[in-house]
């Protein structure tokens, strides 16, 4: 959607029968909520259900779609609200205003990445701290908050270039080549600012052949035996169709680098001397896959 203090929906998809199972073996219809209001208990704690009221507008074996109805937001007419819900607003008014009282909920998906625990806090997913990329940058980051997020900023050399009233963020930017400081700022109902920093680098990334292997890992740079300068420029991909939970860098058995994303484009600071590198991946199946590199690191 694309105004911020529009109704805008959750799903949540219900559960489905394994590929090859019988119709008749599927459970038996559930009742539908649709029309009613379901009250969060205070043992919910996903920031984005805590302490709302949701009423169902569709509920069926398919999944649920709602709304939250106690987080204020501002006044529309309701000619907008009905027009971004995709009703007919014919003969409604679009002047008259009416408070709007529905917060931006998106369900379903869970978190970008794994969060923080602290509470508040904001988590950056992507890019990796110090990180070479490519333009345009992926930027993925989430909130830890109880009390409710209402808005989520990123800030790019300290200058505002996104906005979404959500508690996570999904989105790619135009960034020209250079090294910038990226900023994530969320803002809460009780009126608090939380952020993370961190900086990354936008150039030429070093292109390779991922291996085919499901799974395997492909360090694209340093070639193996290479003999390179500090801070040493790493690329590493991976091939996992379970999907990637964590990949790290270790330098002589030591962790130097660790992210959620599934590949890795980085500067590393090394000592002079012969280094063994690992990259190793960990994936939705449990597999723990390593690839190694040994370097000399010159004066």
């Amino acid at each position: 959607m694309t105004r911020a203090l529009a109704v805008a929906v959750f799903t949540l998809v219900l559960a489905t029968p394994p590929p090859g199972q019988a119709p008749s073996e599927r459970p038996p219809a559930r009742t539908s909520l649709a029309g009613q209001l379901l009250v969060a208990t205070d043992s919910l704690r996903d920031p984005r259900f805590h302490h709302t009221v949701v009423y169902l507008l569709h509920h069926d074996d398919a999944g649920a779609m709602g709304v939250v109805v106690n987080r204020p937001l501002g006044n529309a007419s309701l000619a907008e609200i009905l027009n971004e819900l995709g009703a007919d607003s014919t003969g409604v008014s679009a002047t008259k205003s009416v408070l709007i009282n529905i917060n931006y909920v998106q369900g379903g998906g869970g978190s970008p990445c794994t969060l923080k625990t602290t509470d508040p806090s904001v988590t950056i997913c992507s890019p990796a701290a110090n990180s070479t990329v490519s333009s345009p940058v992926h930027i993925v980051a989430g909130s830890t908050n109880t009390a409710g997020v209402t808005n989520m900023k990123i800030y790019i050399d300290g200058v505002s270039k996104y906005s979404i009233a959500s508690n996570k963020i999904d989105t790619s930017l135009a960034l020209p080549n250079g090294t910038h400081r990226l900023t994530v700022q969320s803002s809460d109902k009780l009126g608090r600012f939380v952020n993370e920093t961190r900086y990354f680098t936008v150039g030429t990334t070093t292109s390779c052949t991922v291996k085919t292997t499901d799974p395997s890992i492909t360090i694209c740079s340093p070639a193996a035996g290479a003999t390179v300068k500090s801070p040493v420029h790493l690329v590493a991909k991976t091939t996992n169709s379970s999907g990637i939970v964590a990949l790290a860098v270790y330098v002589d058995n030591v962790l130097a680098l660790k992210t959620t994303s599934n590949q890795i484009d980085t500067n590393l600071t090394m000592a002079v001397g012969t280094r063994f590198i690992v990259v190793q991946s960990w994936d939705n199946a449990g597999r723990i896959i390593k690839e190694p590199r040994t370097i000399t690191v010159s004066p």
